[in-house]
């Protein structure tokens, strides 16, 4: 829902910017407007200005609603697994790799919900503003009811500075992603070319991969899998459910928080034991390796079911990577041409500007670099809902085909 309003939000701003010719606005509208019952300047506005101004509303409330859940959640998980972390008992030496593992885990869900607390905070800076956006489509700006033009340009100052983490969080996660996407294929072809030692040293005593055990653990299809099923039902099946994703292994799942220090110690013990318990299935007996004919190259089936799922997260994470990379761009397109509207009002005087003002404005004039860097931003922010809503349909069209078929290759 919110993809589709920003589009709507943006595109009807990028009709306004150009000045395209629109019908008349409705009669029930116009008379409404001439009733008197309005006050001026707000029976000035137009009926696309009016229909811009409610999805401005309904951004500053969705964003300020989300960042107030992001944040409570967050500073929950986070007192949580601080929690987790300060009790949880020393490792054992009979049971190293799933203390490393869950401890991984927790110090990884204490930096995410840190992180988490950071981003919430930066959208209550992104998501209230939008109420002078929408007093200003309403004319109230120029009534200097609520703070007049400065106002609009503090609230698109607060929007730019917390709009600053995100980018950097975008561009992040992207390079991340596209790293493991890289880590994910190695490790395939390491699963499928490797010696028997090789593939144990995936979960050697205390130098365990977390990372890899997580991908593994959490594909469900990998752990399930049948001697009888094909790498193409194994694609198949890792794009059917958002599970499959390789990022939602929990070795606390279902498990509720709790206060007292002897529950805590309770959860750990038992996420450790779950997580051992896994780890042994991931391993491959001596029997077993008979059974699948070792001198053939077969190693352990349940590692080597997963490289077909595997091979198609990597290209999902692949997808979604470059599609971060693409949400930076855009977003840092909408954020210097905003940039520039502020810089502007700030610079109104183009004999005394500063060069480096100059620069940034690449030599336009107030007025030109005032409508480009709106433009560009209302432009850049029409094309990003399009991306949202488009980039699943072409990945799950794309995804198994193209995954099959390179299997077969």
């Amino acid at each position: 829902m919110d993809a589709y309003v920003q589009f709507v939000r943006n595109f009807m701003c990028c009709i306004l910017d150009l000045q395209i010719p629109l019908p008349r606005s409705p009669q029930w509208y116009s008379s409404l407007m001439k009733s008197g019952n309005i006050p001026s300047p707000v029976d000035e506005t137009p009926y696309l200005k009016l229909c811009v101004a409610l999805t401005q509303m309904y951004a500053c409330i969705t964003v300020t609603v989300s960042a107030y859940k992001m944040l409570t959640r967050s500073l929950s998980d986070l007192a949580k697994y601080k929690k987790y972390s300060k009790n949880n008992p020393k490792s054992s030496p009979s049971n190293n790799n799933a203390d490393i593992v869950v401890d991984t885990f927790i110090y990884e869900k204490i930096k995410a919900s840190q992180r988490g607390v950071f981003i919430g905070f930066s959208l209550f800076g992104i998501g209230p503003p939008f109420l002078w956006l929408t007093a200003n489509s309403l004319q109230i700006t120029r009534a200097g009811w609520i703070g007049g033009l400065p106002a609009l340009i503090h609230a698109l100052t607060s929007m730019e500075l917390f709009l600053i983490p995100l980018l950097y969080y975008m561009l992040k996660d992207g390079i991340d992603m596209i790293l493991r996407a890289r880590k994910m294929r190695n490790l395939s072809e390491q699963i499928s070319k490797s010696s028997r030692k090789s593939i144990e040293n995936l979960f050697g005593e205390g130098n365990i991969d977390v990372g890899v055990f997580g991908w593994l653990e959490s594909n469900r299809t990998a752990m399930n899998m049948k001697a009888s099923e094909t790498d193409v039902d194994a694609v198949n099946e890792a794009y059917a459910s958002p599970s499959g994703r390789f990022e939602c292994f929990d070795p606390f799942k279902n498990e509720m928080s709790s206060t007292d220090v002897k529950e805590v110690f309770k959860i750990i013990a038992k996420a450790k034991a779950s997580v051992a318990i896994s780890l042994d299935m991931w391993k491959c007996k001596d029997n077993e390796r008979i059974k699948l004919k070792e001198a053939q190259g077969t190693n352990n089936p349940k590692i080597e079911a997963a490289i077909s799922p595997l091979l198609a997260s990597a290209d999902r994470l692949q997808f979604e990577g470059c599609r971060e990379l693409l949400y930076f761009l855009l977003n840092f397109i909408a954020f210097y041409g905003y940039m520039l509207c502020i810089l502007v009002y700030y610079f109104d005087d183009e004999s005394l500007q500063p060069t480096g003002i100059r620069k940034l404005q690449f030599g336009m004039s107030n007025s030109d670099a005032d409508w480009y860097g709106n433009f560009a931003g209302d432009f850049a922010w029409t094309i990003e809902p399009l991306v949202v809503l488009f980039s699943p349909v072409l990945l799950e069209k794309l995804g198994p085909t193209q995954m099959a078929k390179s299997k077969k290759d």
